[in-house]
């Protein structure tokens, strides 16, 4: 249910942080269009207004009775109009703008804003909307003080932002509606491996709960018998003393080896890697369980291919072959064989263990690696085992940097096969 309420948590991180970016995006593409679009008209504005020759001259003109100026520009093209203010703030030449007039009308004078490029929107005589691009300027004619407003109607040019503005807006949904399904595709592949950890430290605190409950029971059960029976002897309940010495080791090898798999998953492990000849060490470690097989009518039988002196930890292989060793004795009937076999590259050594033995059915070769995982659990109980041996062998071969994995043996049984870099 946590790992849920985390896979939703970070979809809408992931949707709102999505959102956010194309906001931004297209906060920043309109801000650069609009800029873009009116520096043309401010390039002109500002060039004309700091021409004072041009001012002067154009504001002659304008204050000539019948004299009509639309500059640059025929009067049907109506882009830039010059409108003189007195000081007081009354248009000067209002005739001059002839037909304009009506669109420039509900210009306000203000002369705080001279000498500066502003947007301006009003409504002409049609209640339409204009937009302009304005600058102020103040001038001395003759001893008189006069402003003079350079205005460039930039309609097109709105309705070309307005225009690329719909699209950015468009686009900025499309592509959210997208990031909405991108970021459920991301939340769901990211949790993924979370879910599967979630999922197995759930049961792995489940699994660890019952194989401490059920020794730890015993216990307790054959301890509270031999309170009710304080006048009998250590012979009489020798039986309920024994079994409960069996389960106090079996705990302490649990509790040892959740400490190993705790340390390796931790990286507290230390390897001391050390160049070993392989076939000495091999020899000793394989004469007692060579004994042991031959007492239960099994073979043992050891190959080694290589004389080279290969480098591993000696206490971590130890480890790693008793394990196997101890499943391939328990998993074998008399007559089977075991074999352990080293062979080498140059680049690599492999170690096999392989037996003849019931084997394991091919579903459940992936999963034998697992922490508790046990094939049959009925079987794996009365042999002693609580399903930990080959995860701690896996862990094992993982800070050998080498790979194992379990296969079915062609003879019958099952072969683990383990790869090491050679160093």
């Amino acid at each position: 249910m946590q790992a849920h309420r985390q896979q939703r948590s970070l979809f809408i991180r992931n949707m709102i942080a999505f959102g956010l970016l194309f906001l931004v995006l297209g906060v920043i593409i309109s801000q650069i269009l609009q800029q873009s679009l009116y520096k043309d008209v401010d390039e002109k504005l500002q060039l004309a207004i700091t021409n004072e020759h041009f001012i002067r001259s154009e504001v002659q003109r304008n204050l000539s009775e019948g004299d009509f100026r639309n500059l640059n520009n025929p009067p049907n093209s109506f882009q830039t109009e010059l409108m003189v203010w007195s000081a007081k703030g009354k248009l000067l030449n209002e005739q001059q703008l002839g037909n304009r007039y009506d669109d420039l009308k509900n210009i306000t004078f203000n002369k705080t804003d001279s000498d500066q490029i502003n947007s301006i929107q009003v409504k002409n005589s049609y209640d339409q909307q204009m937009s302009f691009r304005s600058v102020i300027k103040k001038i001395k004619l003759d001893g008189t003080t006069y402003y003079i407003q350079l205005v460039s109607n930039t309609n097109q040019l709105e309705n070309t932002v307005q225009f690329f503005q719909k699209v950015i807006i468009s686009c900025m949904i499309v592509f959210w509606l997208i990031s909405i399904v991108l970021s459920y595709y991301l939340a769901r592949k990211n949790m993924a491996p979370i879910m599967v950890a979630w999922q197995k430290q759930q049961e792995f605190v489940e699994n660890s709960s019952h194989e401490l409950r059920t020794p730890l029971s015993i216990v307790q059960t054959k301890l509270e018998k031999l309170l009710t029976t304080p006048n009998h002897t250590i012979l009489d309940e020798a039986e309920s003393i024994a079994l409960a010495l069996s389960e106090t080791r079996r705990l302490r090898r649990l509790t040892s080896d959740l400490l190993m798999l705790a340390r390796a998953d931790n990286n507290e492990v230390h390897v001391n890697m050390t160049s070993t000849a392989i076939a000495p060490y091999l020899e000793k470690l394989c004469e007692p369980y060579s004994e042991i097989a031959a007492s239960q009518g099994k073979k043992f039988v050891l190959k080694i291919e290589t004389t080279k002196q290969l480098h591993f930890d000696q206490t971590l292989m130890t480890q790693l072959l008793i394990i196997l060793f101890d499943n391939a004795l328990k998993y074998t009937r008399e007559g089977d064989e075991i074999t352990i076999s080293v062979t080498d590259t140059a680049k690599q050594w492999e170690l096999t263990v392989s037996d003849t033995g019931i084997g394991i059915a091919p579903e459940h070769a992936e999963r034998l690696f697992e922490r508790f995982y046990r094939e049959d659990k009925a079987r794996q109980r009365e042999s002693g085992g609580h399903g930990l041996g080959l995860a701690i062998a896996q862990s094992i071969v993982t800070l050998h940097q080498g790979t194992i994995k379990a296969v079915a043996n062609p003879s019958g049984g099952t072969c683990f096969m383990m790869i090491f870099a050679r160093k």
